[in-house]
């Protein structure tokens, strides 16, 4: 009546209740520590040496055990709960990251994700510099990564102001998953960033004429901004070799090794360092 009239499928229906069991999961599973940091060795590809590690949420499901991002991270940020999230991982991030440091473990730096509503965060600045100081750390041990997709909408925005805040204060701050929105150009001219993150559609056509060149060019451009560029979503030898060649000063991915829980990390470390002291001077290369 009224000119108005309402749709309903049981589809729908079904979607819904589905999305609010999950809200509820979701929740239950903040209040029971049912999140995890997992962590993604980054590595330099001029030395081989660790860069430092990206800190990842997975969800240890009662049920269905480990639950990725992608099953999870949409819901939460629908929910609200997804600054929630951001915040715990800050926190186990940095307490593994002391803890590593204390057993000798020489971890330069993590990074770690920041949503746009953890950045709309006024307090942000400030909650970091408390953890690290804490943790007799130094911001520069902290890289907070932001989605190129967060929208910055004028000059008042308190995300970007938080942005200026967090590099102020010695924090480095990157973009994640570049080349994969529409402002990238205008916002690496107003943000105060010291990095981009290439999104890995970039890096997987590699090699490829038209994909090289158009790493290249980034490539170019990050250095002409003073900015880093780590490659992420490297799989291959041929995608090391050919971003190495381009000029990425880091990568990330499979090809150096998948997310793990803390422990595993620790021997991956062992391992890893054993091999590259085995390594050729100079070498340069992953073993």
């Amino acid at each position: 009546g009224r000119g108005r009239y309402y749709a309903y499928s049981t589809k729908l229906a079904e979607e819904i209740e589905t999305r609010r069991h999950l809200f509820q999961q979701i929740t239950r599973a903040l209040s029971e520590d049912q999140f995890e940091a997992y962590l993604q060795p980054q590595i330099f590809t001029d030395t081989g040496a660790i860069y430092g590690c990206e800190v990842l949420a997975r969800w240890r499901h009662p049920e269905r055990g480990i639950v990725p991002p992608a099953t999870f991270i949409a819901a939460a940020e629908e929910a609200g709960l997804v600054d929630q999230i951001d915040r715990l991982m800050i926190v186990k991030g940095l307490d593994l990251l002391e803890e590593f440091l204390a057993k000798g473990i020489d971890l330069p730096s993590i990074s770690v994700n920041a949503s746009p509503q953890t950045l709309r965060d006024p307090h942000l600045t400030d909650r970091l510099l408390q953890d690290v100081h804490e943790r007799l750390l130094t911001p520069d041990r902290l890289t907070v990564e932001v989605l190129e997709s967060t929208l910055i909408e004028n000059d008042d925005d308190v995300a970007l102001r938080t942005i200026e805040q967090l590099a102020a204060a010695g924090f480095s701050v990157v973009m994640d998953d570049f080349g994969t929105g529409y402002a990238s150009m205008s916002n690496l001219s107003r943000l105060r960033l010291s990095g981009i993150k290439l999104d890995q559609s970039l890096i997987k056509p590699v090699p490829n004429p038209r994909a090289d060149s158009i790493i290249s060019a980034l490539v170019t451009l990050a250095a002409s901004l003073e900015m880093k560029v780590v490659a992420e979503g490297v799989e291959t030898d041929q995608h090391f070799e050919t971003v190495r060649r381009l000029g990425c000063h880091v990568v990330q991915g499979y090809g150096v090794s998948r997310p793990m829980p803390a422990d595993t990390f620790q021997n991956w470390y062992a391992d890893y360092c054993g091999s590259q002291a085995r390594l050729r001077t100079g070498s340069g290369r992953r073993a």
